[in-house]
């Protein structure tokens, strides 16, 4: 009995001065690896939640609160750093360094390891659930049945642990292991990135950042498609910068008000197309909202064009002033009808509507030129040269030609095609007609 309380007793003193020599403060080793873990932490973390993962986070918590919150990307990261902080400090008083760190870092990965359905909604990654959940009672019991282990393994003063002369590597090293961790879980779609950076932007009306955002790369889809499309409206670009954005061959003109959302429930719901906000300003940025959203985009379009022509002409019968008269439609509505035609590919409907809108033989935007081009010289028409840069432009598509007869392979003639001319409506019109 005397011997089991004076072993009791031994162990306990031991623990006791393994924790202090762990911590004392005249240890410079041990304040030095403090010191750069504490540092690491901080700069990943704030990197992490503000740079990195901060319109995923503003995503996460739309759709969690039923969009009736918003989420400031600056407050934002600093609550859930100090957040992580207090998971941190309580952490510190039951595991030595550099083990406490691993708790707060541990929910930060699993705050982001969520994936988006095809309704918008947000799910939590159940696989990483169940790891953290695992991790975090593996550490509990470590510290409640091996902290003695813990303390050996990790004090700068233990010649003979595992620590020893390696003691500065070791707790680095296991922060890297830590936030090699939290990147695996969390979502690291480059695609879902850019479409909510995009449609961040749009949501604080900064449309030249949403349009600089993602670029360069070619990663897209038809969401960030449709978000595009509103910003170049909203800048009066949108048949000058269209197709500066890569588009797959596959795209059709639905993608511009409804994203990749081809459920006709969902469309009907609206959810799905938007993940930040409401698509209030798509339909704004028109000036309609569709009653039917079973019909095809130009369908849409079309008809609310004629219901405008047939008001601007009832206008002009009966002399009443334009400017007191609420327009059904926005003038860029017309924009969207002409581009639908050109993302579908069809060439003779674009030539058919172009002339109500715009003079054909004045000077027109970029990729509308380019798809007049295309179709005169497709069906061997003149081509009307009284536009300023037409020889230019049959300079450049005589060049395009020339590029496709020398590169019978379609792999070497896309990427030649590619480098040369993309952003011009003649590559995408290429890669659609020969996908």
């Amino acid at each position: 009995m005397v011997k089991d309380v004076h072993s009791c007793t031994l162990r306990c003193s031991t623990e006791e001065e393994l924790m202090k020599s762990n911590n004392k403060p005249t240890n410079g080793s041990t304040a030095v690896i403090m010191i750069a873990c504490a540092i690491i932490f901080i700069l990943f973390s704030v990197s992490y939640l503000y740079l990195f993962q901060a319109s995923l986070l503003e995503m996460v918590q739309h759709a969690w609160s039923g969009g009736t919150t918003t989420y400031n990307h600056l407050w934002g990261a600093a609550i859930l750093f100090s957040a992580a902080t207090i998971i941190t400090f309580v952490a510190a008083k039951m595991l030595p360094l550099p083990f406490f760190y691993f708790p707060a870092m541990l929910c930060m990965g699993l705050l982001t390891a969520v994936s988006v359905g095809p309704d918008g909604s947000v799910h939590t990654s159940l696989f990483w659930l169940i790891f953290v959940v695992m991790a975090i009672m593996l550490l509990l019991f470590m510290a409640w049945k091996g902290r003695e282990w813990l303390y050996f393994i990790t004090s700068a003063d233990n010649p003979s642990g595992a620590a020893g002369k390696s003691f500065y590597w070791l707790p680095l090293a296991w922060m890297m292991l830590c936030m090699a961790v939290v990147f695996m879980m969390g979502n690291t779609d480059r695609g879902l990135h850019t479409r909510l950076s995009v449609e961040h932007h749009c949501k604080l009306l900064q449309w030249d950042k949403a349009l600089q955002a993602g670029l360069p790369q070619y990663d897209t889809d038809g969401a960030t498609t449709m978000l595009r499309a509103m910003a170049l409206a909203r800048t009066g670009q949108l048949p000058e910068r269209l197709f500066n954005y890569n588009m797959e061959p596959q795209t059709t003109s639905d993608c511009l008000f409804y994203g990749d959302i081809s459920d006709d429930a969902l469309r009907d719901s609206g959810r799905g197309t938007f993940l930040l906000s409401s698509g209030y300003r798509l339909w704004q940025t028109i000036g309609f909202v569709p009653c039917n959203r079973h019909e095809p985009v130009r369908t849409i379009l079309a008809r609310e064009l004629r219901r405008e022509q047939i008001l601007m002409d009832s206008i002009t019968a009966d002399s009443i002033p334009a400017d007191s008269v609420k327009h059904l439609v926005k003038p860029v509505a017309k924009d969207y009808l002409l581009c639908a035609c050109l993302i579908d590919g069809d060439l003779k409907t674009f030539m058919k509507l172009l002339p109500k809108y715009y003079p054909v033989e004045g000077e027109l935007p970029k990729h509308y030129r380019e798809a007049c081009l295309l179709y005169c010289m497709e069906h061997q028409l003149p081509v009307p040269k009284e536009r300023q840069g037409v020889a230019a432009e049959l300079a450049d598509y005589e060049d395009f030609c020339s590029l496709i007869k020398q590169n019978p392979a379609p792999v070497r003639c896309n990427a030649a095609l590619r480098d040369n001319y993309f952003g011009t409506y003649w590559y995408y019109y290429w890669t659609k007609t020969n996908r």
